[in-house]
């Protein structure tokens, strides 16, 4: 099942865009802009602003690291529903650059040119986490939302990009320190 058919099947709104970024990586960017659609109308923020926020997956994962094990609290309700079905946010997955969801570049081919694969978590931090802060305000914006920032969340590799996004080193610092209210990183990858 893919992503997008995955949440269907659990019964939530998700639409599916492309983002490029500054260096030419394509990367996918999942939304999922409502509760489960069979959640009573009293959380369905249908006519109220959702703040949008990202979520950055681990190493060797994708997007999918935030919608398993599922919507049902029975086991243990992935953080990307709860955050849905709270109705209070626009959540927002990426798949950073090579992983299995986004292996696509404007010159590069991922099977046969070894440049493709030149990067490491700082083109992460970046290139694909600032690409895609943008593109979410951009979109908010045009939606009629007021956010001018967002919360963002990332996970083991994902919380490396960020600090390092967030470093004098990175071109992209400023994007974070205007456009990033709250990082929240689980289980840091990280060496101070």
């Amino acid at each position: 099942m893919s992503m997008l058919e995955l949440v269907q099947y659990h019964g939530y709104p998700i639409s599916h865009e492309f983002i490029t970024t500054e260096d030419g990586y394509i990367l996918d960017l999942y939304r999922i802009n409502g509760p489960r659609l069979d959640q009573s109308s009293t959380n369905s923020g249908s006519n109220k602003e959702k703040q949008p926020i990202l979520l950055i997956h681990g190493l060797l994962q994708s997007s999918l690291r935030f919608i398993l094990p599922g919507p049902e609290p029975s086991l243990s309700k992935s953080i990307a529903y709860q955050l849905a079905d709270s109705g209070d946010f626009d959540v927002y997955l990426i798949n950073m650059r090579g992983n299995i969801f986004s292996r696509d570049h404007e010159s590069k081919d991922p099977d046969s040119s070894l440049d493709y694969w030149d990067f490491s978590f700082e083109e992460m931090g970046e290139y694909d986490i600032p690409a895609a802060i943008q593109h979410i305000l951009a979109q908010s914006k045009e939606e009629g939302s007021n956010f001018k920032s967002l919360p963002i969340v990332g996970f083991s590799q994902g919380t490396t990009a960020i600090l390092y996004g967030m470093s004098d080193q990175s071109k992209a610092r400023d994007i974070y320190r205007e456009k990033v209210d709250l990082a929240v990183l689980l289980g840091p990858a990280v060496f101070l």
